[in-house]
């Protein structure tokens, strides 16, 4: 029958899905699920610990409820009528005083085992349900209040759970949640922001929180005045429980801090001069990547930051070269940011020249180096000259065409300059770029 009912769901997925009686359906559905999880030989029926491509038990029957209930709180002809709301809200609660938690570890993936218990699925079900509740009210409405009302016994129970239940679904998937919780009650979500992240490194708790807020993809001030308050953001860059992705997405919110001007680089406790105090190549690749990741945006802050940055971390390169070759590559992403090629700007990228393969950034290097030499190519031939220290592999001959082009143009300098690069390609057995060059010579 799961077999069965599993091949009739493809087939509804292809169809329109207003072809079932929801209507009709749903009161029927809502109905049965809160007379069965109300009987007590439900929950004591065994675990099935046979290992299988399908092992159906309780905990599956929980999981695939509270699935049912998110698709039905969607804004579509499949969800069910808000009048439902109170039955699925009891049913909900009463699988919460029933159903326990998951293991968590210090180097648990707290999402993954968050989202995947059936205690966890529970809980985004009655989250989703709170806010199909109060998106069907008007905004600021006494209702609104009241339907929050409702769910802020269960919500700030659930909050205490790591102590008195050890049980870490909710800290987890609250902070994960943050932006539909304030949503739902700025005051309530605001008021425990100590206790969503309570502990420091060495609790569970603080972890699961930390991997979560990682997932949230916004730097909410809030949380940045805690994490300064408390140096979590050395805490967390420092700890061997979370892993490089988290960690690098705490160094983008750094980076996001100085863009929103929470943070001022110029103070003494500004998070990125504590970056760069910390010399980690890890961490000052991603700062590199993320300003680099944003330039679309073209925000004046962003390139204060960039060109504020970048003396200094050249500084960081010379003093330990074989160390920081691949930071060198990545500071050759940077040269997007260039507009032209004057005394400054060759000082910024002549160091960074012979190491823009490290990290397989020559192809963007002499992108940007082709542009440039439409005003400057004379300068720019320099540059090519101090890449080519290390042979560069570059797999689009285009930017080569407009360099040797706009040096040759220059006349007798130019020329030499052009012959003297296209020397080294020859020594180099690089016969797509002599080829070319010969090409343009001749033209």
């Amino acid at each position: 029958d799961v077999e069965r009912s599993r091949g009739l769901g493809d087939v509804y997925k292809r169809q329109d899905k207003k072809q079932r009686l929801w209507e009709s359906l749903w009161p029927k559905l809502l109905n049965f699920a809160y007379n069965l999880f109300q009987k007590d030989s439900f929950w004591q029926s065994p675990d099935n610990n046979e290992s299988g491509p399908f092992i159906g038990d309780r905990h599956w029957v929980v999981s695939t409820y509270c699935r049912l209930v998110e698709s039905g709180c969607e804004k579509d002809a499949r969800a069910f009528d808000i009048n439902l709301s109170d039955t699925v809200k009891s049913t909900l609660e009463l699988i919460l005083k029933q159903e326990s938690g998951s293991d968590f570890d210090n180097d648990s993936d707290a999402i993954s085992v968050a989202i995947n218990s059936s205690r966890g699925r529970c809980l985004e079900a009655y989250f989703k349900l709170a806010l199909y509740q109060c998106r069907n009210v008007e905004k600021d409405s006494d209702e609104r209040q009241k339907i929050w009302e409702t769910y802020e016994p269960v919500f700030s129970n659930e909050l205490n759970k790591p102590e008195t239940a050890n049980e870490y679904e909710f800290i987890t998937l609250v902070v994960m949640y943050m932006r539909n919780f304030l949503y739902l009650s700025k005051s309530w979500t605001y008021e425990n922001l100590d206790k969503m992240f309570k502990g420091g490194n060495t609790s569970l708790q603080w972890l699961c929180a930390v991997q979560a807020y990682s997932y949230v993809g916004a730097l909410l001030p809030e949380i940045h005045e805690i994490f300064k308050e408390k140096n979590d953001y050395v805490s967390i860059l420092d700890t061997p429980h979370l892993n490089d992705t988290v960690k690098g997405r705490y160094v983008e919110y750094m980076c996001i801090a100085h863009i929103q001007k929470i943070e001022n680089i110029d103070d003494d406790d500004s998070l990125l001069k504590l970056l760069l105090s910390r010399k980690n190549e890890k961490e000052l690749s991603k700062v590199i990547w993320y300003l680099w990741s944003i330039r679309d945006k073209k925000l004046d802050i962003v390139k204060e930051l960039i060109f504020h940055l970048w003396p200094k971390l050249l500084e960081l390169i010379e003093q330990q070269v074989n160390g920081y070759k691949k930071l060198a590559s990545k500071l050759a992403l940077w040269s997007e940011y260039i507009e032209e090629l004057n005394e400054q700007n060759m000082a910024l990228l002549s160091p960074i020249a012979p190491f823009i393969d490290e990290d397989h950034n020559a192809m963007s290097f002499m992108e940007e180096l082709a542009r440039l030499s439409t005003n400057n190519p004379l300068d720019a031939g320099e540059l090519w000259k101090a890449a080519l220290v290390n042979p560069v592999y570059v797999y689009n001959l285009s930017p080569f065409e407009q360099l040797f082009k706009n040096l040759i143009a220059q006349g007798e300098e130019g020329n030499a300059a052009a012959k003297e690069i296209a020397e080294v390609y020859i020594k180099n057995c690089d016969e797509a770029v002599v080829q070319l060059y010969r090409g343009i010579n001749k033209d």
